[in-house]
């Protein structure tokens, strides 16, 4: 059975200036941690790592390493637990609903919880 989240119109907005903030602060987290950034990095298509290796002598370094190409070979790709649903609507409206939908061993399962109204958005959840 879908799982309902609520989130409110004004919490989705946020702060131009505090979001910046937000995400300048989030990326010098990463940057600074070569492990944290190696962890990214090894699950992302490899056509995205091949345009990556032009964003700085670090990121080639990181990416064109021999361990990397070994770990990134033997990565188990991990299974999505579910999927988050969103209506999507045109007019404005001020609460979200979010059906979260898990996907089991049954393959065609999925087809029967999706909610009947169209068009929906789909957010993968892992």
């Amino acid at each position: 059975m879908p799982h309902r989240i609520h989130t409110p119109h004004a919490a989705i907005q946020q702060d131009s200036a505090n979001s910046m903030s937000l995400q300048a602060s989030s990326f010098d987290v990463i940057a600074a941690n070569d492990d944290l950034l190696t962890e990214i990095l090894l699950r992302l298509p490899i056509q995205s790592l091949f345009q990556f290796k032009s964003v700085s002598k670090h990121w080639l370094s990181l990416i064109s390493d021999p361990h990397f190409s070994r770990r990134r070979r033997n990565l188990k790709p991990n299974a999505v637990a579910g999927l988050f649903l969103s209506p999507v609507r045109t007019d404005y409206y001020v609460e979200r609903t979010f059906e979260f939908v898990p996907l089991g061993d049954d393959e065609f399962g999925l087809l029967a919880k999706m909610p009947k109204r169209c068009p929906v958005l789909l957010w993968m959840f892992n």
